[in-house]
């Protein structure tokens, strides 16, 4: 006889009835809707095998996701702002654009080996397209965001070295030596993949002396004396061979993180010139997705002389690197969901405060006028064996979806296509963050983790929660964003809405 326990995301156990165990040697059926009042979120399902009442076998479990089809299943979503780092493996392919990711940064996750110079042309004019790794990405319809970066040794100061970069990830990151083989790449690398990536960007973090330097040296690099000249010299090459070449193709500039510095160096430069979007790196420990959260600030400080010396609008911003954690952690919560069984070390992670964190980041984002965002990072061969689980966003520590992913589910189903409107408070200090695409509006019910009552005058609304999970009205809001869907525009929505403060 074959015992089964079903549990949800929740936390709520349910056991269906016991099966005959000859009835399970062929093919058979589990019913395990038995949640119906909570049909989605992830469900940890225990069988043990018992004859009368001893346990013949260990417990052994298996994770089910059941999430609804995303906007844009089974097609491409150029105008969609969600994209993230994903390594070019089936399942986590197929895992990121179900939670309704669009666009993958081609930067690390194993995705180097598809531009890198590094990589591409170890021998001058030989060299090592990955067409089959580029198809993968494009048959999921994941729009890829390509990077033009690195150099091989001969292209490099390497050569001229008796001990070169001892990192060999670091390695691939050697500046070019001649602009003229580094313009011959770009062209060559659009070029063979033109029609599968359109946008580029130019380097990783080129603020970062590990990432970007002169050379090495026992080990050790050696910065540039001016670094934002020195980038500035492959950015403004990059554009104009490419916009030469392929002006239907898109180069992203500046690179910049949360500090206004850099910025400030390239943007006198002429990076202004020689882009078609903006970017940054923010990595943020902090509780958003609210007014006063320091996003806008940030996005300000960081942008700001452009915004001053510039004809409004200016150019798209992307916030191309970054997650609700910090890459610089040393310590770590193992990811593991709900799994239980076979864990090898003790459970302790809070996965919904993980997975309300980073819709929180998202959301503050978008808030803050940012075009796209790209999470990081999905990538388990860069971190996991480092124990950098902080990093790991949607999959847990296994690969396989984690509760996250069904949050992010949830929040891009509603966020695409709608455009950030106003915040509203409600009580103090819980808010609804109106997004709008005009016909249609969801409020993102939010705050500093106070509690509070929500109601809505709209006959027809409907509340879910951080997962999707319809709940009634009055809702009862405990910290968590939860959203709230109606035809109609954002100030309709906004004036329906009403709360009352509880603790």
């Amino acid at each position: 006889m074959i015992r089964w326990k079903i549990t949800d995301i929740y936390g709520n156990e349910k056991s269906p009835p016991a099966t005959d165990l000859s009835a399970t040697t062929s093919n058979g059926v589990l019913k395990y809707d038995l949640f119906p009042e909570a049909p989605l979120g992830q469900f940890r399902i225990e069988a043990q095998v018992f004859q009368k009442d001893r346990a013949l076998s260990p417990v052994n479990e298996f994770i089910v996701t059941r999430i609804p089809r995303p906007v844009f299943w089974g097609k491409d979503a150029p105008d969609s702002p969600f994209g993230i780092h994903v390594q070019p493996q089936e399942n986590m392919l197929a895992a990121v654009k179900a939670a309704g990711m669009n666009h993958v940064r081609l930067h690390d996750a194993d995705t180097q080996r598809i531009v890198n110079w590094f990589y591409l042309e170890p021998v001058k004019g030989k060299w090592n397209f990955r067409d089959d790794l580029v198809d993968l990405y494009r048959r999921w319809h994941l729009l890829l965001y390509g990077q033009f970066a690195g150099a091989p040794v001969w292209a490099s100061r390497q050569k001229f070295e008796k001990k070169r970069c001892s990192n060999f990830y670091f390695q691939a990151y050697q500046s070019p030596l001649s602009l003229a083989e580094w313009e011959r790449y770009v062209s060559t690398l659009a070029g063979h993949y033109q029609g599968k990536i359109s946008k580029w960007f130019v380097w990783n973090e080129p603020w970062l002396f590990t990432f970007f330097n002169k050379n090495w040296k026992d080990g050790k690099a050696i910065p540039f004396e001016n670094p934002a000249e020195e980038y500035m010299k492959l950015l403004k090459s990059a554009y104009t061979t490419l916009k030469r070449q392929y002006p239907e193709m898109t180069v992203t500039g500046f690179n910049s993180n949360s500090n206004s510095e850099w910025t400030e160096q390239v943007y006198r430069l002429g990076a202004y010139h020689f882009c078609d979007e903006m970017d940054f790196h923010f990595y943020s420990r902090l509780l958003r997705g609210f007014p006063g959260d320091s996003i806008r600030e940030m996005i300000h400080d960081v942008f700001g002389i452009v915004s001053q010396k510039e004809t409004a609008p200016v150019k798209p911003i992307y916030m191309t690197e970054g997650t609700a954690g910090n890459a610089s952690v040393t310590k770590v919560v193992p990811l593991y969901g709900i799994a239980k069984h076979s864990l090898t070390y003790a459970g302790v992670e809070s996965f919904h405060v993980r997975a309300d964190g980073n819709m929180r980041y998202m959301m503050a984002l978008l808030t803050g006028g940012i075009s796209r965002i790209f999470l990081y990072t999905t990538a388990l061969s860069a971190y996991a064996p480092l124990n950098c689980h902080n990093l790991l966003l949607l999959t847990g520590a296994d690969g396989y979806p984690h509760p996250m992913l069904v949050a992010c589910s949830a929040f891009t189903r509603r966020m695409e296509k709608k455009r950030f409107r106003f915040y509203r408070e409600l009580a103090p200090d819980v808010f609804a963050a109106l997004f709008s695409d005009g016909s249609s509006s969801t409020a993102v019910i939010t705050g500093k983790r106070k509690k509070a009552t929500i109601r809505c005058s709209i006959p027809d609304a409907v509340a879910v929660d951080l997962y999707g999970n319809p709940r009634p009205f009055p809702l009862h809001y405990s910290g968590f964003l939860m959203y709230v869907d109606c035809n109609g525009d954002a100030e309709t929505l906004a004036n329906a809405l009403a709360a009352d403060e509880s603790m």
